[in-house]
């Protein structure tokens, strides 16, 4: 496996308690986007809803350069988090618990 981003401004402004590893649901030419280095994970952070569910937002993934639907494209919207449903209602235990917040690093 390759890392392809890293949070660079993490280790300033948080502590690190625990870590996840989890999967990223994208559509169509995201994932070639990505492949090729152009997103961004420096302003983002997660969130559980209601369903226990876990989104990230404000990544931003810019357009691949020959999708056609760029004026449809949202470059920064919410995208869901992959993870089993026992690290999800763990990781929401501790965050309404501890007060603390879920950032993608």
């Amino acid at each position: 496996m390759k890392i392809l981003s890293v949070n660079k401004k993490i280790n300033l402004n948080y502590q690190i308690i625990d870590s996840y590893e989890a999967g990223l649901s994208l559509r169509g030419t995201e994932v070639k986007s990505i492949m090729l280095g152009n997103f961004s994970i420096e302003e983002s952070f997660a969130h559980i809803d209601k369903k226990n569910e876990i989104y990230i937002f404000n990544m931003y993934i810019a357009p691949f350069f020959c999708d056609c639907n760029k004026e449809k494209y949202i470059s920064t919207r919410k995208r869901k988090l992959l993870l089993h449903k026992k690290e999800i209602m763990k990781i929401n235990i501790i965050l309404k618990k501890n007060r603390r917040v879920l950032i993608p690093t």
